[in-house]
């Protein structure tokens, strides 16, 4: 039984898909990957061998992209954000709202 749980945890984390996202990621906020690796601490090789599916992204590595670009690594894991962490996103999100509203009707 313990084999078969091992083989459905690994099929929930998928290489690839890490490795778009983490793509994504960067270019949706117009950072170079010689930017990224000077703020990581590792060199623009790395970030694109991990981009390409290269090499597999590093619980170290998972953090610093976490840091740097401040999302869970929730998302960067699964694509998607856990059912605490969306109700909190979603708490924050519909608080910004207001403030927004508030300060658009003074």
């Amino acid at each position: 039984m313990e084999k078969e749980d091992n083989k459905k945890e690994k099929k929930l984390l998928d290489d690839k898909e890490i490795a778009k996202r983490l793509k994504a990621l960067r270019e949706s906020r117009n950072v170079s990957q010689n930017e990224l690796a000077k703020n990581m601490g590792c060199t623009g090789s790395h970030i694109s061998q991990i981009e390409n599916n290269n090499i597999s992204l590093s619980m170290m590595m998972l953090n610093e992209y976490h840091k740097f670009f401040g999302v869970p690594t929730d998302y960067i894991l699964y694509g998607r954000l856990s059912d605490s962490a969306q109700a909190l996103y979603d708490a924050v999100e519909n608080v910004l709202k207001s403030f927004k509203a508030d300060v658009k009707n003074r």
